[in-house]
């Protein structure tokens, strides 16, 4: 799964938000960019799709969105 780093971000500082944590969006922002970057360029263990993996892009899916297009792809499975 992945999304966009501003939707990322929206969704972070908004659940944070929800908990009174003095964060602004920009430094959450900043802070999955970097992130992201570490995990892509990591020496050991570098985040890399398979061959066979399923992306999904979650940027406009609600959870329910989400949760019926994972359903989706596992019942082509089996």
């Amino acid at each position: 799964m992945t999304a966009s780093i501003k939707i990322r971000a929206k969704r972070r500082f908004k659940e944070l938000s929800k908990l009174n944590h003095k964060i602004t969006y920009l430094q959450i922002y900043k802070s999955i960019k970097e992130r992201d970057k570490s995990d892509y360029t990591r020496k050991i263990s570098p985040l890399k799709r398979t061959k066979d993996s399923i992306l999904i892009d979650t940027s406009k899916l609600s959870i329910i969105d989400c949760f019926t297009k994972i359903k989706k792809i596992i019942l082509k499975k089996i």
